[in-house]
């Protein structure tokens, strides 16, 4: 279910297991914080809240889940970073999903995948058809404008629907990167020196931005695939403009063809994406879906003609055969071109 929908259900409707799916820390931070507010007594949680690494073995998780709490309602275990091919899925598996059957209504214990389990695994058919699964994660930018809207209000701040949407898009739609930028926003515009101290604007957003090269990179090769020349040229500009090297963008879209390259390949094999998924790791899943989108748009044949150009231009800058900026105007101008 999704992250909303068991809000609602805390504190009566929830199973004493669960498991967080999704990229996003913070949807999960945010459950996590409902979970802990309705259950652990608020000078307990050093006592009544445990954290486990995805080296846990089952009778960690059994010790954890027999402790008494001490004044909560029910005591919280937390096991982060689980992937399917932990040594506790795989060798324990079983008895595993035996013991979380017999839980009692004191304990809450929680798994933080960070990685999709596979719907036809062992360990989704067993273990994690017991629990309730919380989907963590923003594919709407409605929810992303909501979101923005409640915190302008807690904060006593408002901003236009023209820049709420530029916000989201500068934050590349990522529910973690805008909660960061965002208080970074309520800070600055407690102590902006001139304007109006409540009100974000595009200006206020452009001043708290962390330039991202790997996103803008993204955004390049996405717009070379579409062959648009001059917006790709613009792109490049505001790479360089701010500081970013050359040389380092070569390096950045040769690591994005050769992920391209890989994703086209498994894709005509006939895998499913987690399978591709997998075989990129470690890659977040936000990152992926931009690839595969992106993919889309390049046939095989075009994506290894922008590999080997790039690797081509790559070696010149390094031979002193070239100068770098020159050497980048030419890449996007012949990986632009129809021919």
């Amino acid at each position: 279910m999704n992250y909303k929908e068991y809000l609602k259900k805390i504190p009566h409707e929830i199973k004493p297991f669960c498991y967080f799916v999704g990229d996003t820390t913070v949807l999960k931070n945010a459950v996590l914080k409902r979970l802990i507010a309705e259950f652990i007594d608020e000078g307990m949680q050093d006592f009544d809240i445990e954290r486990l690494g995805k080296d846990v073995q089952l009778f960690d998780i059994m010790n954890a889940c027999s402790t008494f709490s001490m004044l909560s309602s029910r005591r919280i275990i937390i096991v982060e970073e689980l992937t399917e091919s932990v040594s506790l899925f795989k060798n324990q598996v079983s008895q595993l999903a035996k013991y979380i059957s017999t839980l009692s209504e004191n304990v809450l214990l929680i798994f933080d995948f960070i990685s999709n389990p596979r719907a036809d695994s062992v360990v989704y058919k067993t273990v994690l058809s017991l629990g309730d699964r919380i989907e963590c994660s923003v594919n709407d930018e409605e929810d992303l404008y909501k979101w923005i809207n409640r915190e302008c209000k807690k904060n006593g701040l408002t901003i236009s629907a023209h820049d709420r949407a530029y916000l989201v898009d500068a934050c590349n739609k990522d529910i973690t990167t805008l909660n960061n930028v965002f208080y970074k926003l309520v800070d600055y515009c407690a102590s902006k020196p001139h304007g109006n101290n409540l009100l974000i604007t595009q200006s206020d957003i452009d001043n708290n931005i962390t330039f991202n090269a790997e996103i803008k990179v993204f955004e390049l090769t996405n717009s070379i695939s579409l062959k648009k020349r001059s917006e790709s040229i613009k792109i490049y500009k505001k790479l360089t403009a701010n500081g970013e090297s050359p040389l380092f963008i070569f390096n950045l879209i040769e690591k994005q063809m050769s992920m391209m390259l890989l994703y086209l390949d498994g894709e005509a094999a006939g895998k499913r994406k987690d399978e591709i998924m997998e075989s990129l790791s470690p890659i977040k899943p936000f990152v992926f879906n931009k690839l595969a989108v992106q993919a889309k748009n390049f046939t095989r044949e075009e994506c290894i003609r922008a590999l080997k150009l790039a690797l081509y231009y790559d070696n010149a800058i390094k031979n002193g055969e070239i100068n770098e900026y020159t050497a980048l105007e030419l890449f996007i101008a012949k990986t632009c071109s129809k021919g």
